[in-house]
């Protein structure tokens, strides 16, 4: 399937989403999705201006814009590059702590 025809089939979606009153718009990252589906970047980049310039790295949130193929254009934004790559960093920080924390002798059974 082409870029084009999955992104028919995401706005039929999110169109019939939308007629039913489901409340998907409640995760931010889906509302940064449907805004790239309907071509609107510039009020997608203001979703994640205002949702994820202070949001914690460790917030599942994170792994839909880091993963989701249809964000690819979204993600090479500056901005959001930017952001990603200081997200990026934070996780590994998180990790290696978690890794050094499992080294004490209390984890090693």
């Amino acid at each position: 399937m082409d870029e084009e025809s999955f992104r028919q089939i995401a706005i039929t979606f999110v169109n019939t989403l939308d007629a039913a009153g489901i409340p998907y718009r409640n995760d931010r990252s889906a509302a940064i999705g449907v805004e790239m589906w309907r071509g609107g970047l510039p009020t997608a980049k203001i979703i994640f201006r205002n949702d994820f310039s202070n949001l914690p790295s460790d917030r599942p949130w994170w792994r839909t814009i880091l993963e989701s193929l249809w964000l690819a254009e979204f993600r090479a934004e500056p901005e959001v590059a930017a952001r990603l790559a200081e997200v990026a960093s934070e996780k590994r920080k998180l990790r290696n702590e978690v890794l050094e924390m499992l080294k004490a002798p209390e984890w090693q059974h």
